[in-house]
């Protein structure tokens, strides 16, 4: 039987969006851009059939965006190895038990909860500033550049897009494993390392509308 849930050398890798690109009547071609996420679908679409409207893929062969068609690309960066990431998922129920059963009958509700905690310690190379956005979650942060340039970054409150890779291959035939994480932090610590890498913990819920998902995909 497959395992298809094994990992190896978990990394978190943090996103943000770049530029967007628009399908015309007479169709544009887009291939070979990595991650990116759908933000409109046109009638005649071009995109994959089974995907919908904030669906994030990763697109390695060749479509035709037609006209409605619209995706964001995603720029990658990775920011931490993952050494433990605990996670729960729950749905609501439905009562539907009758006068006939004498067991209660249930049906599985159409939403459910993911939250979890993500532990690891960050990389040394942290070029999108994540570390500061993560602190700026819960308290401003001030950057001070030395020459006169002062910032204060505050939270919007909007979600963190995360990738995390559950089993990473380059080898052909294998299959790779990525959990799309859209999400709101809940709670954070840092520990101040003696030496090396800052070692982290933080508490997250999935932000639904955006559509969280885990990838398979063949090499």
């Amino acid at each position: 039987m497959t395992k298809v849930l094994q990992g190896e050398k978990g990394y978190l890798y943090y996103s943000v969006f770049s530029s967007q690109v628009q399908g015309t009547a007479d169709g544009v071609d887009f291939q070979g851009n990595g991650w990116c996420k759908i933000v409109t679908k046109g009638k005649e679409s071009g995109l994959p059939v089974s995907l919908e409207r904030g669906d994030v893929f990763y697109n390695s062969t060749k479509l035709i965006l037609m006209d409605g068609d619209e995706v964001r690309l995603m720029t990658m960066s990775k920011v931490a190895f993952v050494t433990n990431i605990p996670g729960s998922a729950s749905k609501t129920k439905q009562d539907v038990t009758t006068q006939m059963d004498s067991v209660k009958s249930f049906i599985e509700g159409s939403r459910s909860e993911l939250t979890g905690n993500i532990e690891g310690y960050f990389l040394n190379e942290d070029p999108m500033g994540l570390q500061e956005l993560l602190l700026a979650r819960f308290k401003s942060v001030i950057m001070d550049d030395g020459v006169g340039n002062i910032t204060k970054l505050e939270s919007a409150g909007e979600p963190l897009h995360f990738f995390l890779s559950r089993f990473e291959t380059t080898e052909e035939g294998k299959r790779e494993i990525t959990d799309y994480m859209p999400l709101i932090t809940d709670s954070l610590t840092l520990d101040k390392p003696m030496e090396g890498n800052l070692p982290f913990s933080f508490a997250y819920t999935l932000v639904g509308s955006e559509r969280p998902n885990t990838y398979f995909r063949s090499i």
